[in-house]
């Protein structure tokens, strides 16, 4: 994060790789509030993700939390 003020917004971005190229599995904007969901225990803004690779069929699950201040 850059500068003292308050976030505007959020992006995350996951990608695939392979021997040849890259691809773009998810993209992700999140704007303020960023308040946690109710239903996820690990309190995060985002909530749980679940992602799979389209080569390997194995699962990616995140979540992510904004904690401290600048």
């Amino acid at each position: 994060m850059v500068g003292a003020g308050p976030i505007a917004y959020i992006k995350l971005y996951t990608y695939y790789q392979d021997s040849d190229r890259v691809i773009l599995l998810h993209e992700a904007k999140y704007v303020p509030p960023a308040v946690p969901s109710p239903t996820d225990s690990t309190r995060s803004f985002t909530g749980i993700n679940y992602l799979y690779s389209p080569v390997l069929g194995r699962e990616l699950q995140y979540s992510c939390t904004l904690t401290g201040t600048a």
